[in-house]
């Protein structure tokens, strides 16, 4: 279809001025504390965040809402700096955003945005002070035919100087008619969906008992079950608890995920407040790599591993359930935090100089030491890998005789040496900065913030292959098996 466009001029010419179009007229503006055109705007420009001072006056709206009618409000503000300089031209501004109805002005003072809010008419070379040489507006609002309303109003009070510096804006909510129900904030919402797949998994482990022998189901006879499989080292066991573990977080993170995509899905949303956004980016990311990720390689080796080269089991066993039994514990260390609203906040690499700092959440304490954890995990593991790939092939079995994806293991175990003790150096030293006050990423205090970034990087970009080797050892050994032909290159590869 492309081709075809391309090669019909006309197509191509609508296609360029479609795209042209979307470039030069965009629907929303970023600024620093907020998105023009949307409801919780119209003030950035003024101030960081709303000040007590200034209070708007939002008058007019009905007690009892009528279909269709068409009412005029009034909009005034009192307090701030508006009207201390008599020589001012600009006394102040605001900005209407209704969720319902229409909008329209009065007069010439106040003009309508893209979106239907209304907003005064600034100061400019062909109009000046309309619209800002005053303290009071008039607006005309027409009512839904159904429902109700929600208003947001901000006044800006402003000294008139020209500049940002010294104004003051203030914000006012008001709901008019019968309301919708009130959205659950985002952390219900992660709280019941994470129960709900405690639930599920739970289920799922119910079923595959249940399917062993489904004539003798019972619940006396699950309990000693489910209890032999917590605590067994056989390598097909825990690679199971691997997988289980991994499935599980996979989907907390699509959880995550999930959530702040209904946060980015409009402007203006307010589903999650700025703290909840950045705690919900930090553990998604987190999750996805730590808890997700690396456990189900880890559980798929652990299946696969001695299977392909002759083992019993791993060279360690008592280690290997150790390694994952980390994982829970360091999950539970990661997400301590969140349920209070001082989940670490910081983004999963962890920038310092920001980690370090007091600003910083306090769960982002805990969230560096359940990492911690998990590079104690990745460590016991590897060297279990390691062992058993050196001592345990069995008899007549060469390095250049084993599966490629048992090579994809040993290598990746490999890399993860070389890589992971960097990134448990780094966050040990942040750990000791948060806890006893330390100095390795103060500035104020000669710490290096970059030091950070170098020893996560070093292991974050073998990170990379150390996940993707074991991907590409299973499809090898998934077409070779099902083509029926051994892999070509092996040596090679």
């Amino acid at each position: 279809m492309m081709l075809k466009a391309i090669k019909n001029p006309r197509a191509l010419s609508i296609l360029a001025i479609l795209l042209l179009a979307v470039a030069v007229a965009p629907s929303a503006q970023s600024y620093p504390y907020g998105v023009s055109g949307v409801q919780n705007d119209g003030c950035s420009c003024h101030a960081a965040s709303p000040s007590p001072e200034v209070t708007p006056i939002l008058e007019g709206l009905p007690t009892e809402l009528e279909a269709g009618a068409t009412y005029t409000l009034n909009i005034s503000f009192t307090g701030g700096p508006s009207g201390e300089d008599p020589n001012a031209l600009a006394l102040g501004g605001f900005h209407l955003w209704a969720s319902a109805g229409t909008l329209a002005p009065v007069d010439e003072s106040v003009k309508s945005n893209q979106d239907g809010s209304l907003t005064h008419n600034g100061v400019d070379a062909d109009d000046v002070g309309q619209g800002n040489d005053q303290t009071e507006w008039q607006v005309e609002w027409t009512a839904p035919m159904e429902g109700g309303a929600k208003f947001i109003l901000h006044t800006n009070s402003v000294n008139g100087d020209g500049t940002s510096g010294g104004d003051m804006y203030g914000r006012l909510t008001a709901d008019v008619g019968p309301q919708p129900v009130e959205q659950a904030s985002g952390l219900t919402v992660l709280a019941s969906a994470i129960l709900l797949m405690v639930v599920i998994t739970f289920g799922c482990v119910v079923w595959v008992f249940y399917r062993q022998d489904p004539g003798a189901f019972s619940w006396e006879r699950f309990w000693p079950w489910f209890s032999n499989t917590v605590t067994s080292t056989d390598h097909k066991t825990v690679g199971s608890l691997y997988m289980v573990n991994g499935l599980f977080f996979l989907g907390v993170g699509g959880l995550f995920a999930l959530i702040f995509r209904i946060q980015l899905s409009s402007p203006g949303n307010d589903f999650l407040t700025q703290d909840e956004y950045n705690q919900f980016f930090t553990m998604h990311g987190t999750t996805m790599i730590f808890l997700a990720a690396m456990p189900m390689i880890a559980g798929f080796a652990n299946w696969i591993v001695p299977l392909q080269i002759g083992a019993p089991d791993l060279a360690l066993p008592r280690l290997n359930a150790l390694a994952f039994w980390l994982n829970p514990a360091a999950a539970l260390l990661i997400f301590a935090g969140i349920f209070s609203g001082q989940g670490a906040d910081t983004g999963w690499t962890g920038y310092a100089p920001y980690i370090v700092s007091h600003t910083a959440h306090s769960g982002a304490t805990l969230w560096v030491a359940g990492q911690i954890l998990i590079v104690a995990s990745s460590t016991v593991s590897g060297i279990n890998f390691m062992t058993t790939f050196c001592t345990m092939r069995a008899p007549g079995m060469g390095w250049m005789h084993m599966p490629l994806f048992s090579w994809s293991m040993l290598i990746a175990t490999l890399m993860l040496f070389i890589s992971i003790p960097a990134f448990g150096i780094g966050l040990i030293q942040v750990l000791l900065d948060r806890t006893i006050g330390t100095t390795f990423y103060e500035v104020a205090a000669g710490g290096d913030p970059l030091l950070w970034s170098h020893l996560f990087w070093y292991f974050g970009h073998p990170e990379v292959y150390v996940v993707v080797l074991p991907a590409f050892g299973v499809i090898s050994e998934v077409l070779s098996t099902s083509a029926r032909r051994t892999i070509f290159g092996y040596k090679s590869m």
